[in-house]
């Protein structure tokens, strides 16, 4: 199921509910236009309003977010550890900012625990936008500008073979018609998300292939 007919089925879900509650008031109510007919109407149209207003309310902050994914996996060419990220809503993505840290874990008395954060530099790390996605190759984005791959000559290989050490990475981004911000974070916890002589699959893909496959 994509993630668009999954918002859909939350959303239809969600909205059963007070729907059916409106209706069966406003059945119980057309009974009782005999007894006050003004009141009734009055009652009426301030719940179906306030439904109407739900649901457009609802509606603008599920499907006007940016909508931005980063692959699970890193790419390692020479000194280069490359991330991946795709912008799958089909409006600009603006004031995109992404950092890396490193998370090492701290202990402490009494069996608790913490993190210690240390940020990682990364090259093009924040840009000011990201094309809206095509599905289908177009001459108005032939180089898929809505995959843009990111890197780090920092070391981040030795922590992912530390126990518990693991890499996180934050994305925020702006809607380009809302301009309603989102905040996306991607766990790198062990080793075997490193793909050593890969790059990327081009487009939405976010899996990898060898550097020597075309794609």
């Amino acid at each position: 199921m994509t993630p668009f007919f999954s918002r859909l089925g939350r959303f239809l879900l969600l909205a059963l509910v007070p729907i059916a509650l409106v209706a069966f008031l406003v059945w119980w109510l057309l009974q009782l236009t005999t007894v006050n007919d003004i009141l009734a109407a009055v009652i009426i149209h301030i719940l179906a309003g306030t439904l109407v207003a739900f649901l457009f309310l609802y509606l603008v902050l599920v499907f006007m977010r940016p909508k931005l994914m980063i692959s699970k996996y890193i790419c390692k060419r020479g000194d280069m550890y490359l991330f991946k990220i795709v912008n799958t809503s089909r409006y600009h993505a603006f004031d995109v900012k992404i950092e890396m840290f490193k998370m090492v874990p701290v202990s402490h008395t009494g069996g608790r625990s913490n993190v210690s954060i240390h940020h990682i530099k990364m090259h093009t790390s924040e840009w000011t936008s990201i094309n809206r996605v095509r599905r289908k190759f177009s001459d108005k984005d032939p180089f898929c500008l809505f995959a843009q791959v990111i890197f780090t000559e920092v070391d981040i290989e030795t922590p992912l073979f530390e126990n518990g050490t693991f890499l996180e990475m934050r994305l925020t981004a702006r809607h380009g018609l809302t301009g309603f911000a989102d905040r996306f974070v991607q766990q790198f916890v062990n080793e075997s998300v490193l793909k050593v002589g890969h790059k990327f699959c081009f487009g939405v893909d976010l899996g990898t292939m060898p550097e020597n496959q075309a794609f």
